[in-house]
């Protein structure tokens, strides 16, 4: 039996999976195609449109809101307010093995994979990820010098995002001074 046939009103013709928005199906069929969004700016490559135009409005120093806490910055007021949930405690989605906390489902099912022992590390600092994308994307945008992003205070260019994200911060110690 199909549980998605009929419940959603656009269907993937080669597997079925449902989606009520037709840019969800298509980024779906990215999948399989094998094709993806690329970033001009450092090749990076997306399955979704979201995810790829977020990344590129990074690179574009497009940022919607900036955490006063931690200088984490955002290009969409709702990742930024998904992201308060950390300095908050106050997640919507808990570990039911650990009761550990996170921001979101997918983050959370990654956790998950850790508990039942599926797990890639990075080589650079040890974090643990539940899929192979997950640690290939970290390290592409934590490791690897191919990112240029400018801070909007002062222009100064980084070339991991994790770097702009530290000096950010530093602009709002000394604001708060």
């Amino acid at each position: 039996m199909d549980i998605h046939k009929g419940r959603y009103k656009y269907n993937c013709q080669i597997c079925q999976k449902g989606y009520t928005d037709a840019r969800h199906l298509t980024d779906h069929m990215k999948k399989h195609e094998g094709s993806f969004y690329e970033c001009e700016y450092c090749n990076a490559k997306f399955m979704s449109i979201r995810g790829f135009e977020g990344h590129v409005a990074k690179h574009e120093n497009k940022f919607k809101a900036i955490c006063s806490e931690c200088g984490k910055c955002f290009v969409t007021v709702h990742a930024f307010r998904k992201h308060l949930e950390i300095h908050t405690k106050t997640y919507s989605y808990i570990c039911h093995i650990c009761q550990k906390g996170f921001t979101n489902a997918f983050h959370l099912n990654e956790h998950v994979r850790n508990h039942k022992g599926i797990s890639y590390v990075c080589e650079f600092c040890a974090k643990t990820f539940g899929w192979k994308t997950g640690l290939d994307r970290h390290i592409a945008f934590f490791h690897k010098n191919n990112y240029q992003g400018v801070c909007p205070t002062c222009g100064k260019v980084f070339s991991t995002m994790r770097k702009l994200e530290y000096h950010i911060q530093t602009h709002n110690k000394n604001s708060h001074a």
